[in-house]
């Protein structure tokens, strides 16, 4: 018998070697070729799995569960190890897996580890120094339980220097526990700072046991800004008359762009009550060729950006006319400044019409927002006579209910002449009402390399506390546009 068993041995046992070395080979594909949702998917997969054993006889965790750390010290390095934990040449983490009831973790941000097949695969190996599976398991392989730590494991020591070479998988923060995305966009900056290299933000829900998951949302993500600004830059190049499906320019091309102001009062994302009593807020539409050189813009100013019309949002919002230049529009209502009709409605269907109208009467008509009349307001922008050329134009957007920020499709906030403050306090506080991240991006109407809106990682700020939550240099209240 004893020569049969070693016969099947060295039969087996190849192939058995083969299977897990291919299984760590999987493992280990660059981290460039796993996106975010494929990052939270295996790991969803790994907390499902309650093997007393991984492969012949190693530890549980090399195949199944969750090995999480939580912020050893809230907003310091993520990668910090304890006193304790330098002493005894081990730093803990939390082993969070189905069959092991788990509802919340001393910190509410963190990060994850990869699995150490994976990550002795990519190069940043480390050793499970104990840890065994959860009590009951049936035909638990041999095992150190970390002392007084029942579901944990032990690893070890790594540089908090050098994060890069660190298996981390991921960032996560707990979505039951409000605020805590901040600290996690904080970690991921962090994070890239020093180690060039991008690690998704999951968001954690624990739940009953097993019932706890695992998810990726891209905008939860600060590098969603370079994918913002790339899509802005692309409308804005996009001088399309009229969009394929028929609809005006304003559904797919183009940039709808306001001018808010900031304050600790408002809110910049709603109609100001001067909009209100003028049925309308006034934007303005730029792209490459609408020959809009400026904006109204004060020192430390604010702005929004709001999706093309056509992006499906909850509450969609409604061009009511726009004007070829600006016309300081007041109430009771801003599309009938000047006149009591629109131009269609007085037979002005092109530029030269309009020019000749403004000529003669020196007042301007606002344009519907058709597909062709809309085209032609901006059409005649530079055929205004130079003294009714204006920097900008003027846009009027149906007026929408107050203090629902995430339902009408804004895209980004924005400033100018690199004076950010403003613009970083109204991010923070969509940060801080509504639990979701919205980037900043400069605007640039001057430039000659067709980046218009840039991102830059540095100027995104989301701190809820301290010195670099508090507002900037008020505003004067003359330069807030109403």
């Amino acid at each position: 018998m004893e020569a049969f068993m070693r016969r099947i041995s060295r039969i087996c046992l190849p192939f058995v070697s083969l299977w897990v070395g291919l299984w760590v080979a999987l493992l280990a594909l660059p981290a460039w070729a796993l996106s975010g949702a494929d990052v939270a998917y295996q790991i969803n997969q790994r907390y499902q799995k309650t093997p007393s054993k991984c492969f012949v006889a190693n530890p549980v965790q090399e195949c199944s569960g969750v090995l999480m750390r939580p912020a050893p010290t809230p907003g310091g390095d993520l990668f910090a190890l304890s006193a304790d934990e330098t002493a005894n040449g081990m730093a803990r983490f939390d082993f969070v897996r189905r069959d092991i009831e788990t509802t919340h973790l001393s910190d509410s941000v963190g990060f994850i580890l990869a699995p150490r097949p994976e990550a002795v695969g990519n190069g940043k190996p480390y050793d499970l120094l104990c840890g065994c599976p959860p009590p009951g398991a049936s035909n638990p392989s041999p095992c150190n339980d970390c002392p007084g730590q029942p579901n944990t494991a032990g690893v070890s020591l790594w540089d908090p220097a050098a994060p890069e070479k660190i298996a981390a998988q991921a960032i996560y923060y707990d979505v039951d526990n409000g605020g805590q995305l901040a600290t996690a966009l904080e970690y991921q900056r962090q994070y890239f700072n020093k180690s060039g290299e991008w690690k998704p933000i999951l968001r954690v829900a624990f739940g009953a046991q097993g019932t706890t998951t695992f998810g990726f949302d891209a905008t939860d993500q600060l590098d969603v800004g370079y994918a913002t600004a790339k899509a802005l830059n692309a409308r804005y190049a996009d001088t399309r008359k009229v969009c394929p499906d028929g609809r005006a320019a304003y559904f797919c091309s183009g940039v709808v762009i306001r001018v808010t102001g900031w304050g600790t009062g408002f809110k910049s994302w709603n109609p100001s009550p001067g909009s209100v009593a003028a049925n309308g807020v006034s934007f303005s539409y730029i792209r490459a060729d609408t020959f809009v050189e400026r904006l109204f813009w004060h020192g430390n100013d604010a702005g929004v950006i709001h999706r093309e019309f056509a992006a499906p949002i909850a509450h969609p919002l409604e061009m009511r006319c726009i004007y070829t230049r600006d016309v300081g529009s007041t109430p009771p209502d801003r599309c009938y400044q000047m006149t009591s009709v629109l131009c269609g409605e007085m037979n002005i269907h092109t530029a030269q019409a309009l020019v000749s109208y403004l000529l003669t009467t020196g007042r301007l008509c606002a344009f519907d927002p058709s597909p062709i009349p809309f085209y032609v307001s901006f059409e005649a922008r530079p055929l205004l006579p130079q003294e009714y050329k204006h920097a900008w134009n003027e846009a009027i957007i149906a007026i929408w209910p107050q203090d629902i920020p995430e339902q009408i499709g804004i895209e980004a906030f924005f400033y100018m002449n690199d004076d950010a403050s403003g613009t970083q306090y109204v991010q923070r506080d969509y940060l801080s009402t509504t639990g979701r991240f919205m980037p900043i991006v400069k605007v640039d109407l001057n430039a000659t390399d067709g980046q218009i809106f840039t991102y830059d990682l540095a100027a995104q700020s989301f701190a809820q506390s301290g010195a670099s939550a508090l507002p900037p240099v008020p505003m004067s209240p003359k330069d807030i546009p109403q």
